[in-house]
Parts: structure tokens; C-alpha cells; sequence
């Protein structure tokens, strides 16, 4: 097929879509995948920008000892900000599922970025846990169940107070 008519097939590293077409796939690396559930890294690092304390932060993917992945996240924050990792962790868990909630926190100075400004993650992929990555399970604490609701059923006040 010629090059830029419709139809046309292009594959550029994670992207995969169809020109001229509603088909598109972005970000496919970007997914991680846990407990035999899809986890979008854009999500869980839009929850944990929301926090007052954060910066700048990365969502990624570090093996399990089990299978698959675990979540873990790396964290910038504010200057003379203190955060610990539980209280972010706490943070996380009325606004994420449970299985989305990160295992692995470690607070950077700064994360490895492009010319451009784009995070590098696999970078810190590669890197994994190190000495100064605090674990969730390996602290004793259980990241609660919460039990499922239908946002559609609760009004916008109700949602608040269970974000709190």
C-alpha cells in the first residue's frame, strides 16, 4: 500500500494504529500487569500528582517473585515537602482498586528524563528495587479491600467523604 494512504499500517515503538482510522493502541508498555489484572500507569500516577506533597511521579513495573508484576513507584516531591511512604500509600487506596495500589515507594530526587521531558521508565524498570525502596508487604501492612460501590448510585457529596 502506499505510503500515507488510508489503511495504512504503522507500527512505531509503542504505538500501533491505522491511519485515518478510529483504531488506536498507545501506550502499550505503559500497562502493567498484576495479580491477572491490567493496572494503566497514567492512572495510578494521576492519583498519586493529585497528592498535595508530589511533584513529579512514575508509575512502573518491577518483577514479582510470584509471577508477573508488582507496581512500584518512584516520587519526587515538592521542595521541603516530607511525606512517608505509608501515608501515601493510605492516600492511594480509597482512589485506586486495591491490586493498583503500588507495593514498592521510593522518594528521588529526580527522575531519568528524554531531551524532551518524558520520563524514562524503563530506566527505572531496569533499576528495580534498591536498598532505599520501601515495601508495602514487607512493612506488615495489608492494602485494604475496599468493598465495591457504584459511583452512579452515590451522589457527588458522597463520593467526597469516601475519598477522605
Amino acid at each position: 500500500m502506499p505510503d500515507g494512504q488510508p489503511g495504512e499500517l504503522l507500527v512505531r515503538a509503542t504505538r500501533l494504529c491505522f491511519r485515518d482510522r478510529l483504531f488506536c493502541r498507545a501506550g502499550i508498555k505503559d500497562a502493567i500487569r498484576r495479580r491477572g489484572e491490567n493496572i494503566s500507569s497514567f492512572e495510578v500516577e494521576q492519583i498519586l500528582l493529585s497528592h498535595p506533597a508530589v511533584a513529579i511521579a512514575a508509575a512502573f513495573p518491577v518483577r514479582s517473585a510470584l509471577a508477573e508484576d508488582d507496581v512500584m513507584v518512584a516520587v519526587v516531591l515538592h521542595p521541603e515537602q516530607v511525606l512517608e511512604p505509608l501515608d501515601l500509600i493510605k492516600y492511594c487506596e480509597p482512589r485506586l482498586p486495591y491490586f493498583a495500589v503500588p507495593r514498592y515507594v521510593e522518594f528521588v530526587g529526580q527522575l531519568p528524563t528524554t531531551e524532551n521531558g518524558k520520563v524514562q521508565k524503563y530506566k527505572l524498570t531496569e533499576r528495580g528495587v534498591t536498598q532505599s525502596t520501601w515495601d508495602c508487604e514487607a512493612a506488615g501492612y495489608k492494602v485494604k479491600r475496599l468493598e465495591p460501590f457504584s459511583a452512579a448510585l452515590l451522589t457527588p457529596l458522597e463520593i467526597i467523604l469516601r475519598l477522605k
